[in-house]
């Protein structure tokens, strides 16, 4: 289910009309990725929810009781929410047009009467979503997801550092009076077989998957045909126009649909692809998305769980990030020795040329710094202790930068992981995995030989290692998917359940799930080849991302790192093929 540019409209003209001149009464934090305003505004209370979470981000009212806090933890974004939001009052809501990014300005009245004016601003993009606290000077207070150079080059987002708009996208503009003519320019340079409501919404700004097909179903009566079967971008354009009027009437018509007792999709305007007697209409645009995310809102008590695994994983991957910042400076001064024992040799050779006190010494075109305090024969000895510290870093540090590699790499996974866990059973696996890394234990291979009944194995009372879980699916075509639950899950996937003749699957160079393809050395069909790609995309890192490079290669080329952690990977004869990670209705 996406939250559009179009959707975020609809909220928008909701948001104003209820909250603007009230006033946040609470700043309630409901999980690592998800923060709530309990308000006061014309005679009634509201409650507001923001997420980042990277499946399911949006902002809308909820309804009471919804807002309940699941952590005790008081993060430094918490305490600033606290100090610049809590008793504030709401002033402006503004959000750019078609873009997916909200601004809430609000002013917080001080002691001595001056207020302090600062804004909260949403993000809806996918994994790039966030909460961000701006302050009076237009600088990043702090953020619900802190976003370091090492991420984004482009746009970090840190405290103190000025709030930089998500660039802009370089697509047409739905309200544009040419859109007929360019649309069809555009169509005329794409596969026919590309399907008509994919193409409208990579083409247009704005227009989430499910606007997309409902504009085409609109006009040609099949939301999932082709684009060669679009006799008129007329046709295309005027429904566009239809849909994007709301933008200037503030009239939504908010709506859901309801499958089997559950709601499957939503909208801010009439949906006419489904059958008419699963269609509600709805109130309002924040009653349809509470309905349609009411199963995350029931299961956030999940977040119980995965939040203290998030915060242990990022300690200790800042932990290996500083080690390996370490090791990496001794390796860029080991690659000095060579030089610094020439130095000692250079000062050694001029001692009977040097005067007492002498800063620096000129030896065949290179400047020699000396201590003013030290004799030369000393100067001497302090070079040739600094090369022998070199000289042993050449020897070790490669070895111990190659181990830090491998920590992080399995680190990483495990993250990744914990935030594609949706299941209990797959959190509780993964704290294990997590508690015995923290205890120091290197983790040993998956399988594991029981002993004979009535023995016991030496060591009795010790815990046996988690045995990993493993998720089952079945592809279109019947043929089982295994999806690795954690790290050890990842390795018995690979290694004890899959042969070589099947298909295992990875996201391209990202943390994230083993996925395997039971085929028995058969030709996968390309339908289900991309099922099992899409599983492997939204178990990993990128999950909520389009276009994400998945590898595929047979069993038989997958190979463990040697003296690696569970899950960890090398492998030959890949290929790759790009998919969608997100939630997105399926071609």
């Amino acid at each position: 289910m996406s939250f559009d540019a179009l959707t975020m409209h609809a909220v928008r003209d909701e948001l104003e009309a209820a909250l603007v001149g009230g006033f946040v009464e609470k700043v309630v934090p409901l999980s690592e990725l998800e923060i709530g305003l309990r308000m006061r505004s014309q005679h009634h209370d509201f409650n507001l929810l923001m997420s980042a979470d990277p499946q399911a981000a949006r902002i809308h009212l909820v309804g009471s009781g919804t807002l309940r806090r699941l952590s005790d933890d008081v993060s430094p974004f918490l305490l600033l929410m606290r100090k610049y939001v809590r008793e504030s009052r709401i002033v402006s809501i503004q959000q750019p047009p078609l873009e997916r990014v909200m601004r809430l300005a609000v002013e917080t009245r001080q002691e001595d009467g001056a207020t302090i004016a600062s804004e909260l601003i949403i993000e809806v993009m996918g994994r790039h979503s966030n909460v961000i606290l701006v302050g009076p000077d237009g600088k990043v207070l702090d953020a619900i997801k802190r976003v370091p150079p090492s991420l984004s080059r482009q746009r970090p987002v840190l405290p103190h550092l000025p709030y930089e708009p998500p660039p802009a996208v370089d697509k047409l503009n739905p309200r544009s009076p040419l859109l007929a003519r360019q649309l069809a320019a555009a169509a005329r340079q794409a596969p026919p077989t590309t399907a008509a409501w994919r193409f409208v919404q990579e083409a247009l700004t704005g227009l989430g998957p499910l606007s997309a097909r409902e504009v085409v179903y609109r006009v040609c009566g099949d939301a999932g045909c082709g684009i060669d079967q679009i006799s008129s971008w007329e046709a295309v354009a005027d429904e566009l126009a239809t849909l994007f009027r709301s933008l200037e009437t503030h009239q939504w018509l908010p709506c859901v649909v309801v499958q089997d007792g559950a709601v499957i999709h939503y909208a801010p305007f009439l949906l006419t692809q489904f059958p008419p007697e699963q269609v509600e209409k709805v109130e309002n645009i924040s009653e349809a998305v509470e309905r349609a995310f009411a199963d995350r809102i029931q299961l956030r008590a999940g977040e119980a769980l995965r939040a203290p695994l998030r915060a242990s994983l990022r300690t200790r991957l800042e932990r290996v990030r500083r080690r390996d910042s370490s090791l990496r400076q001794a390796l860029a001064r080991g690659e000095k020795a060579e030089a610094l024992k020439l130095a000692g040799q250079a000062i050694l050779a001029s001692v009977g040329q040097m005067e007492p006190g002498q800063k620096e010494l000129q030896w065949d075109g290179e400047v020699i710094t000396l201590d003013q305090k030290l004799s030369p024969a000393e100067n001497a000895q302090r070079y040739f202790r600094e090369y022998a510290k070199a000289r042993d870093a050449t020897k070790e540090v490669p070895a111990l930068v190659e181990s830090v590699r491998l920590e992080k790499e399995y680190l990483e996974q495990l993250q990744a992981l914990v935030e594609a866990a949706e299941e209990e059973v797959d959190l509780r696996t993964l704290s294990r995995e997590i508690n015995e890394v923290g205890a120091g234990l290197k983790p040993a291979p998956t399988a594991t030989r029981q002993p004979p009944k009535g023995r016991q194995k030496p060591g009795k009372g010790r815990a046996e290692p988690p045995a990993g879980t493993v998720k089952r699916f079945t592809s279109s075509e019947g043929h089982q998917m295994l999806v690795g639950g954690s790290a050890r899950g990842n390795e018995r996937a690979t290694f004890d359940l899959a042969t070589a003749g099947d298909l295992w699957l990875h996201a391209r160079g990202i943390p994230g799930a083993h996925v395997i393809l039971k085929l028995g050395g058969q030709e996968p069909a390309r339908r289900e080849l991309l099922e099992a790609a899409r599983l492997a995309a939204s178990h990993s890192q990128a999950r909520g991302s389009t276009k994400v490079p998945v590898d595929y290669t047979l069993q038989r080329y997958v190979r463990k790192v040697k003296g690696g952690h569970p899950g960890l990977v090398t492998y030959t004869q890949e290929k790759t093929i790009r998919v969608d990670a997100t939630p997105a209705i399926s071609d």
